[in-house]
């Protein structure tokens, strides 16, 4: 296993802890967090605390096309299955760079 390979093992795990999280929290726009425990894909991954982080933000970039989480998150036509797709896609790469 290389480098490169240990961070997208580690950007998978970080990815599956914050599709988890959205999963029982709940999905948020336009703010980090609200009053009833819902959070948005950012808060999401810093939930998930690993030294995958900065590796699962560069590819939920590279999925979204976009160059802020919060900024695609929080878009007016954005919806929680958006985020789902993207999480899954985001997945999917880590998992082929894992490899």
């Amino acid at each position: 296993m290389t480098v490169t390979d240990n961070k997208a093992a580690q950007a998978l795990t970080t990815l599956s802890k914050a599709e988890e999280f959205l999963a029982k929290k709940g999905w948020a726009k336009g703010t980090l967090y609200t009053s009833d425990g819902r959070i948005c894909l950012y808060r999401a991954v810093q939930l998930a605390d690993g030294p995958g982080e900065q590796e699962a933000i560069r590819i939920i970039l590279g999925c979204t096309g976009s160059s802020s989480i919060p900024i695609w998150n929080d878009a007016k036509e954005r919806t929680f299955d958006d985020v789902k797709t993207v999480l899954a896609c985001a997945k999917v790469i880590a998992q082929e760079l894992a490899e």
